[in-house]
């Protein structure tokens, strides 16, 4: 991977959860661009203009990426697109867009040369966002506070996003299509009954995992299909907490879905195999083990629709796997 490997992303991750509030930057950009609509009965070159110009938004980590292009906006400048895709990035980050680096440290060189009239994040730390405010407005979308309730977050953040860049319009119905997706994967779901389920990503080594539960957009998703997130312990601003596979005894008559990371996942199911505990455990021994297609366990309210298809049709498919 080119910029950052997703276990460093967690470790950072793990380090930046207590520090989730607004940049500095967003009352300015929301003031600018509220400025500019207050104009907008002058000339229609002079309309054309402040548009394009409020298009200019950059977009540091892949949560800001994923909800200005599901606006039908192209950003300026984004994560590197190598990243963008290992990590699951959803919509599909289009070609020719430039690398403003990693999230934890963006270039603010390449920042400034793109001269964004905004900078739209979602997962960067307090203190980098006051480093990009030097560059440009910041909007943060105040999604992961770690407070129940990511997924309700996640919409009103797009919706606020939208208003800000004038595709309110754009947004209410990208909503609308989005809620009866996941209404209809529910249906998909319904003779399956009560039974929960737990959602990780097996780490390489075979011994642990990452758990997702409380305060990610996919706990509340699983809620709205009617699919109990098994895990009822901690977890930490977004929503994730790196566990011991021992910990799937807890509950050992849920389901067990896994993110297939590639070879990262491979390497961890192959050392399980060989494991007494593994094997004994009630979900594998009745084929309970399904995998579910990448995607961004971090992003933006994007995430959602991949995943309520995806966990529809891992639950509904009567053969589990072990990997």
């Amino acid at each position: 991977m080119q910029w950052i490997s997703r276990r460093r992303f967690l470790r950072d991750a793990v380090a930046m959860a207590p520090a989730l509030a607004l940049a500095p930057g967003v009352q300015a950009a929301s003031a600018w661009l509220a400025q500019g609509s207050a104009t907008r009965d002058a000339t229609r070159d002079e309309t054309r203009d402040e548009t394009r110009i409020a298009m200019r938004i950059a977009t540091p980590d892949r949560a800001g990426a994923e909800s200005v292009l599901a606006l039908g906006i192209k950003p300026v400048g984004a994560p590197s697109a190598d990243f963008y895709r290992e990590m699951g990035g959803t919509p599909d980050l289009p070609a020719g867009i430039p690398s403003v680096g990693p999230p934890v440290e963006p270039n603010l060189e390449v920042l400034k040369s793109l001269a964004p009239a905004m900078i739209v994040t979602g997962t960067i730390a307090q203190s980098t966002r006051r480093m990009l405010a030097r560059v440009a407005p910041v909007l943060n979308l105040d999604i992961y506070t770690g407070e129940p309730g990511a997924y309700g977050r996640a919409v009103a953040e797009f919706r606020r996003l939208a208003g800000v860049v004038g595709r309110s319009a754009v947004a209410q119905s990208y909503v609308s299509r989005l809620e009866a997706d996941i209404a209809r994967a529910a249906t998909a779901l319904r003779a399956r009954g009560d039974r929960p389920a737990y959602l990780v990503t097996l780490d390489d080594g075979g011994r642990t995992m990452t758990v997702y539960g409380r305060n990610s957009i996919m706990y509340d998703v699983m809620e709205m299909m009617g699919v109990p997130n098994a895990w009822d312990g901690r977890t930490n601003g977004f929503g994730f907490m790196p566990v011991g596979v021992e910990k799937l005894v807890a509950h050992p008559d849920a389901d067990l879905i896994y993110v297939n990371y590639g070879l990262d996942t491979s390497a961890a199911l192959g050392r399980l195999r060989a494991s007494p505990f593994w094997n004994s455990l009630p979900m594998v021994r009745a084929g309970r083990v399904h995998p579910i297609p990448l995607f961004d366990v971090f992003g933006s309210l994007p995430l959602a629709g991949p995943f309520a298809a995806n966990l529809a049709a891992a639950l509904s498919n009567g053969e589990g796997r072990h990997g």
